[in-house]
């Protein structure tokens, strides 16, 4: 790709005419995109040390809310290089419906699994007050917990399954130093399965 060809497809998909998983390919994947961007930095990618590489990289890019950050980092990346271009409300929008939806306790493969398989496939017929209800009771349903839900640390490392797919139950967590450590019980097996994530 030219410089002419890559702006065009940040353009592409800041403007909603390129879709996200298209777009994560390129970025992954086409290194003339990648050599061209790799120096930008934004204030997003602090947590990976404004490298945008290593953003573009290890981000959940199923993420709602991610999904609206990336957007804004190259919608930022287009007007710095004097790029004329609209603005998607798409990712602002979907980003806002999910956050007032999902719970705060979800880390982020449980978001990622209900965004796709609970939010998405809500029954079309209802109300947003049974809608949120609806999701609310999926939510509970599909990730179980035993007394209350995980405080997760950083959240990254993922709610356990079992070989089929099924979430385990969480049971507690406690620190040990500079870790957290999540107990989770396969209720079928009653096998323990152990999850940590440092401070």
């Amino acid at each position: 790709m030219n410089e002419k060809e890559i702006l065009n497809t940040i353009k592409k998909f800041v403007e909603g005419d390129l879709d996200i998983m298209s777009f994560e390919k390129i970025c992954k994947e086409n290194a003339d995109f990648r050599n061209y961007v790799k120096d930008y930095k934004n204030y997003f990618l602090k947590q990976n040390n404004y490298n945008l590489l290593d953003f573009l990289d290890k981000t959940s890019w199923k993420n709602a809310d991610i999904q609206l950050e990336i957007q804004i980092i190259f919608h930022n990346f287009l007007t710095k290089n004097n790029i004329d271009h609209c603005y998607s409300d798409y990712y602002y929008n979907n980003s806002q419906k999910n956050v007032i939806e999902l719970p705060s306790w979800l880390c982020d493969n449980a978001i990622t699994y209900a965004e796709e398989n609970i939010v998405e496939k809500a029954p079309e017929n209802l109300n947003k007050t049974q809608r949120k209800k609806w999701i609310k009771e999926q939510i509970k349903k599909t990730f179980p917990y035993q007394k209350r839900p995980p405080s997760w640390v950083q959240g990254t490392e993922g709610w356990p399954q079992d070989k089929n797919g099924k979430f385990l139950t969480f049971m507690r967590q406690f620190d040990d130093g500079e870790m957290t450590v999540y107990l989770f019980i396969n209720e079928d097996t009653n096998e323990i399965v152990t999850i940590q994530e440092y401070f």
